[in-house]
Parts: C-alpha cells; sequence; structure tokens
C-alpha cells in the first residue's frame, strides 16, 4: 500500500511540476488537491447513490450508453423524483453533486478537450464551496480562482490548462478506488510533496508522516484501555493543529476495529 502511495505521488507531482508553471507550490496545491478531493467525494457519492437506488440505478453498459454516467440517466428517467432524492443524499452522503458535476463526467470532457470544461467545474466547485457540502471542508473549493491568469490569459487558454491537469489525474488514477485508502494515502502523499517543494517551512501546514505515526504509537501505547475504562467506552482523541487529519487517522487505525473512536 506504501509503494502504492508514493508511487502514485509521484505520478501526480509529475503532473504538477510540469503544468504548474511560474506558480508556487504553496497556490498550485490548492488546486491539484481540490481536484483530487473531487474525485474522492464522487467516488463516494456515486458508490451511495447505487446503494440508495438500489435496482433502479441504471446499467449502462446494459443500455449500451456507456459514454453517460447511471445518475444522468436516472435524472433524465425520474424527474419528478429528483428533489427527494437529493434530499436523502444530503443526509446519507453529506452533499449533493449533480451529474454533470461529478469527476467523470468533467473527467470526460478533458479527455474531448471539450470548450465547456472549465464552465461545469467552476459551477461544481461553486455548488460544493457554497450550498451543497454540509462540513467545514468546503473552504476547500470556494476559495479557488479558476479565472486567474496564471493558467493563461483567455479562457479558451484557461480550458485548455485545466483540462490538461483533469485528464492527467484522471490517467493517473483510472481504476484506483477510494474504498481501498489508495486514494486517501495519495491525498497525505501529495501534500507531503508540496510542502518539500514549498518556500515556507513545511511544518506550517504539514506533519511528516513519520513523526505523525510516531506521535500516534505514543498516544496508544499501552494504556488507551485503561484510560477508557472499558473496552466499548468511547476513545476521545483531539488535535488542537489538525490539518489534513492524518494523525486522527493514523491513531483510530492504530486502535483496531471494534473500538469505539470520537476524533
Amino acid at each position: 500500500m506504501i509503494q502504492d502511495r508514493e508511487q502514485l505521488g509521484r505520478k501526480l507531482w509529475s503532473i504538477a511540476k510540469r503544468i504548474k508553471g511560474s506558480m508556487s507550490a504553496d497556490n498550485f496545491r490548492d488546486y491539484m488537491l481540490a481536484f483530487l478531493f473531487l474525485r474522492i467525494l464522487s467516488n463516494n457519492y456515486e458508490r451511495t447513490a447505487k446503494k440508495e437506488l438500489g435496482d433502479e440505478y441504471p446499467d449502462v453498459n446494459a443500455l449500451g450508453i456507456s459514454e453517460r454516467s447511471p445518475l444522468s440517466v436516472w435524472y433524465e428517467l425520474n424527474p419528478e423524483d429528483v428533489p427527494a432524492f437529493e434530499e436523502r443524499m444530503l443526509l446519507k452522503a453529506n452533499c449533493v453533486i449533480r451529474p454533470e458535476h461529478l469527476w467523470n463526467s468533467i473527467a470526460r470532457m478533458a479527455h474531448d478537450r471539450d470548450g465547456a470544461v472549465l464552465h461545469e467545474l467552476e459551477a461544481a466547485l461553486r455548488n460544493l464551496g457554497n450550498e451543497s457540502l454540509q462540513s467545514d471542508i468546503s473552504a476547500i473549493f470556494y476559495n479557488l480562482d479558476l479565472a486567474s491568469s496564471n493558467f493563461g490569459h483567455s479562457m479558451a487558454d484557461r480550458n485548455s490548462r485545466f483540462c490538461e491537469i483533469i485528464a492527467g489525474i484522471d490517467e493517473t488514477l483510472a481504476g484506483i478506488s477510494s474504498e481501498d485508502g489508495a486514494l486517501g494515502e495519495t491525498y497525505e502523499n501529495l501534500i507531503e510533496r508540496f510542502a518539500a517543494a514549498s518556500k515556507n517551512m513545511s511544518g506550517e501546514f504539514y506533519t511528516p508522516h513519520r513523526i505523525s505515526d510516531i506521535v500516534a504509537e505514543i498516544v496508544t501505547f499501552d494504556g488507551v484501555k485503561t484510560r477508557a475504562g472499558e473496552e466499548n467506552l468511547p476513545v476521545d482523541v483531539m488535535d488542537f493543529a489538525c490539518g489534513s487529519g492524518s494523525m486522527l487517522l493514523d491513531v483510530r487505525e492504530r486502535l483496531g476495529p471494534g473500538k469505539i473512536v470520537k476524533l
């Protein structure tokens, strides 16, 4: 898993180095991580939608329309049920992502060099940042400036640049599911690489994984059961300088399955 994490991180980092141009690592980091996070959110959203819709979830391969997303087909066939479905998804997935804003839809447009990629990307991030995503992490999206001249002086130039970024990420992560943890670990690896390339001190916003691992081991070393009282009582863990949350996740992983943890 560590090898996969580092390999994927290297591939994504090579995309960043090639495309970021004169932008600082600090500035370009936000775009790469936001796009990667959109991919993770979309995967989780589509998986949740498939469970929620059950037999109603369209099989686009059987229908001979594999170029379309199952959700876009379902939306088209069930327009009157969309509001109720989105209400349920807001509770189940903590956000609502319209079919045209899902990662696979935008990535398909990017591969085709569609001139509307920038428009759809802006709409997706605006929706997640300002309306849909029921979490403080929505700030990941609404701080991005897709109109920045760093990506080109014309809309066509910026559209082309974002097509290259999105298509590059999509090709690198093809076949990688967010369920197996590889995407989350790749996300962390990419943060580490941006931290190392930043002109600022890396520790200002990222704790290197080895240090995080040691802290997690200290916190959980021979005494968690005693402090918790009984094995089924929750263990509360707080990180006062929480950034990506990697230290908290390391603690939960070390405690093992069956332990109730409040992070």
